[in-house]
């Protein structure tokens, strides 16, 4: 999973805790199954375990987008996201506006 913000937010049966970017705990390969790098995460459950690969922002802080509002999201980016040109480009990757990525790094498998 490349080039993506994942906002989080609180869980529809657990009112006290938020949503997981990824979740296993039955998998024989444990985390090492899931292969995500360049993503925007924001306000996930175990922020540092839950937010794997080296080039991605993870945290609290908000992720730029216009509105992250559940009943109002504009998923269109500021000019000061953190994920304008920190991409990397994925052949006949569109954004949300049909412009192609303008990441400068290919993607890899395992970055």
């Amino acid at each position: 999973m490349r080039n993506n913000i994942y906002i989080g937010n609180t869980e529809f049966l657990a009112p006290d805790d938020v949503s997981a970017l990824m979740y296993q705990e039955t998998f024989p390969q444990g985390d090492l199954l899931f292969d995500v790098d360049y993503s925007a995460v924001r306000h996930v459950k175990d922020n540092g375990l839950g937010c794997p690969g080296t080039h991605h922002t993870c945290g609290e802080a908000p992720v730029g987008l216009v509105n992250e509002g559940v009943d109002t999201f504009d998923p269109h980016l500021l000019s000061s996201s953190p994920a304008v040109n920190t991409g990397c480009t994925a052949p006949g990757s569109l954004d949300k506006s049909s412009h192609y990525a303008a990441g400068s790094r290919a993607c890899s498998r395992r970055a």
